[in-house]
């Protein structure tokens, strides 16, 4: 009984902790200048601005317009770029930049959003759009 009740209680801290917003991806985003004010225990934190990977992208990746980058991470043969900012105008804008680019394209619309698959000759795109203004792309070279 004791055993049951120790999981139980490490489950209930750990939803009250994600929950909170305590595990995040955003806070990858701090740089290493992050400050400690001794005075009163608060933590300063100083936030890069993130740019379009350019360097990590193949050029045929058309440039999201108009959001704000929140994360951008290696991934096996590509990268994850993940956005905030978006509203759904800038959407279908991208939608179309990806279509004119020569991206072989299917568009699926849940209740989560709106997600593009693509691909074209030895790559594949991935781009989400949530109706809060938060997505991801997912690019992947197949080389």
């Amino acid at each position: 009984m004791k055993k049951i009740f120790l999981i139980l209680l490490t489950a209930i801290l750990s939803l009250f902790l994600i929950g909170c917003g305590i595990f995040t991806n955003e806070n990858s985003n701090l740089t290493s200048n992050n400050a400690l004010d001794s005075s009163d225990s608060n933590v300063i934190v100083e936030e890069i601005e993130l740019s379009w990977p350019t360097d990590k992208l193949s050029k045929s990746v058309p440039k999201l317009k108009n959001v704000t980058i929140t994360n951008i991470e290696d991934i096996e043969n590509g990268v994850l770029i993940t956005f905030k900012d978006c509203d759904q105008t800038d959407v279908k804008k991208y939608i179309n930049l990806i279509k004119n680019a020569g991206w072989e394209m299917q568009t699926t619309n849940t209740e989560a959003g709106k997600t593009v698959t693509a691909e074209k000759q030895e790559e594949s795109l991935i781009f989400f759009a949530s109706e809060d203004g938060t997505g991801s792309i997912t690019y992947k070279s197949k080389n």
